[in-house]
């Protein structure tokens, strides 16, 4: 689609866009807890104030063993999760020092194709219960206070999906929907979070690596799902498929969490191995508002703060970039070198990026041009997983499992 019919089709947008990407950053108080992958508003944004010149005070540091999950940050503690020696562990260390409070350790494959290897998914906390996911499918629900196991189930037995050859493992953090914690294996698998009992199975599609997202749809509650297929949208409440929009990626890698725009009218999706992004109205037959190629999330998700979103173009190990683009065309605001396949989130309307090889970098969410405000050499490795803020302390790690937690109080 050229960019005068984007620009006409998207009148029907455009307001709703701006509102939603400025409340989305505003929704949060300015000290708040991180329970789950991507925060509480799902979408990569806090309102939590920071002093950007405080990034290289390292407050503490921990080893938790390979793999890529974020943090969950829920009061004065820390949940992550690391592979080491043939099993997964789940971590809970005290956010101030870093001691360890609990661990839960159990058997798990590592997964190590093309990478390091270990978990992807993010635990989840909610209601004084943690939830978490294996690369080979273990689903444990622990109680958050103690580590002791609530009940376990295997989403990949469950989904009864065949993987293919390239088969990177799941990766897909549990979301909360009402009653249930809803995991993404090829079938979206909902689980009575307090029980382990199945509570709906969606459709067979192809796997993907993405997390579930919980959004609001026309005045009613809908979860979007990007899973090797494409874009599907279900019904919480059953699994029942709404809508949906193919999407073929070169091994079906579609991995970034979409995000939900113009107050749900659309969504946002992006994969890489050359395939690109576009804006997905949420109808019944849905054509991209725009498609193009100039965002290719390979792993990591975008961020939208008003009309303008912001992420990793490109593959790891190719040539990548950091870009700006304008929502409302998906034409390039703005591209920035030299950060590598790194993250991003957003916190007091700046851009928080961990770089690839470990620079922390501030910067200004401006679709005028890439304006950094304070960068730090915190961490060495490859870093892919995506920084979190919560409560005065940004947490962020490498893929061996090194990790620091920087007071920026």
């Amino acid at each position: 689609m050229n960019a005068s019919k984007a620009r006409t089709r998207w009148n029907l947008f455009a307001w709703m866009i701006v509102a939603s990407g400025l409340a989305a950053v505003g929704e949060v108080s300015e000290a708040a807890d991180w329970p789950n992958w991507r925060g509480p508003n799902h979408d990569g944004t806090t309102a939590e104030k920071f002093d950007a010149k405080k990034i290289g005070n390292v407050a503490w540091k921990a080893e938790l063993g390979r793999g890529y999950a974020s943090f969950a940050v829920v009061g004065d503690r820390v949940y992550t999760a690391g592979w080491a020696d043939g099993q997964d562990t789940i971590w809970c260390l005290d956010a101030g020092s870093g001691k360890v409070i609990w661990k839960f350790s159990y058997a798990a494959e590592q997964f190590a194709n093309s990478h390091e290897g270990g978990p992807s998914a993010t635990p989840t906390v909610h209601d004084g219960l943690v939830y978490t996911n294996s690369k080979d499918g273990q689903v444990h629900c622990l109680k958050a206070d103690t580590g002791e196991v609530v009940w376990k189930a295997n989403v990949r037995a469950e989904a009864a999906i065949r993987h293919t050859a390239f088969d990177w493992g799941e990766c897909s953090s549990g979301a909360i929907v009402g009653a249930n914690v809803v995991f993404e294996a090829g079938r979206t698998v909902a689980f009575d979070r307090k029980t382990g009992r199945v509570a709906w199975k969606s459709q067979a599609y192809k796997a993907g690596y993405s997390t579930p997202l919980p959004f609001r749809a026309g005045g009613r509650d809908a979860l979007a799902v990007f899973n090797g297929t494409g874009l599907v949208v279900m019904n919480p409440a059953n699994g029942a498929t709404l809508t949906e929009y193919r999407w073929n990626t070169s091994y079906d890698v579609n991995t970034a969490t979409p995000i939900a725009v113009a107050g749900g009218k659309a969504l946002f999706i992006s994969s890489g191995y050359g395939k690109g992004c576009a804006l997905v109205p949420v109808d019944r037959n849905p054509k991209p508002v725009w498609q193009n190629q100039n965002m290719r999330n390979h792993f990591n998700s975008c961020v939208l703060v008003g009309q303008s979103i912001y992420g990793v173009d490109g593959n790891t190990g190719q040539d990548v970039s950091f870009k700006c683009l304008d929502a409302t065309t998906g034409e390039v605001a703005w591209s920035q070198g030299g950060l590598g396949c790194g993250a991003v989130i957003v916190a007091d309307g700046k851009l928080l990026i961990i770089a690839e090889h470990g620079e922390l970098v501030v910067a200004d969410a401006s679709p005028t041009g890439f304006k950094p405000i304070a960068r730090a050499n915190v961490l060495g490795g490859t870093c892919w997983t995506a920084p979190v803020l919560a409560n005065g302390r940004i947490y962020v790690r490498n893929a061996t499992g090194q990790m620091v937690c920087i007071d920026v109080r």
